[in-house]
């Protein structure tokens, strides 16, 4: 499958984006431009100038956006997981909410892949509560231990 090329939305005559997430320019006989990426595992972005100023642009955001059309959530996700897979089939409009459960379903949510709650206890099948409708995970023994607190506290104040 070859790429299909889209002028990039607000630079139409300057710049193109693949579906395949590479930016042309067409300044000084046209080339691709080199992303960069400012942490490791990070976006990818590029400078795009205009007008003799400069500005900063996501490469997920530029494919979007000419592909997919004005963004319908907050955000762009990476379905896949990684931050540098620009491919148009990879990309989708989505909440926070959404991006962060892709987080836990990649596995690279920290949070999730913890075998022990924060006083050492395991999170084993028997000893983890997930409240109804929340992603959450809450140590049984450390909950136990909470409300034993809370009713020896009320006993002693009656």
């Amino acid at each position: 499958m070859s790429a299909e090329w889209r002028p990039v939305v607000g630079y139409e005559g300057f710049y193109s984006v693949s579906s395949t997430g590479k930016i042309w320019s067409f300044f000084r006989c046209g080339r691709v431009l080199r992303p960069a990426s400012q942490v490791p595992h990070g976006h990818m972005h590029v400078n795009l100038n205009r007008d003799g100023k400069r500005e900063t642009h996501s490469v997920h955001r530029l494919v979007a956006r000419a592909f997919i059309g004005e963004p319908t959530g907050p955000l762009v996700r990476h379905i896949d997981g990684n931050a540098r897979n620009n491919n148009l089939a990879n990309l989708a409009y989505g909440t926070s909410s959404e991006n962060n459960l892709d987080t836990v379903r990649h596995g690279h949510n920290p949070m999730s892949t913890r075998t022990k709650c924060v006083n050492g206890h395991p999170f084993t099948e028997d000893n983890t509560y997930r409240a109804p409708g929340y992603s959450r995970r809450d140590c049984r023994t450390c909950i136990r231990a909470r409300v034993a607190k809370y009713k020896a506290r009320k006993m002693a104040t009656s």
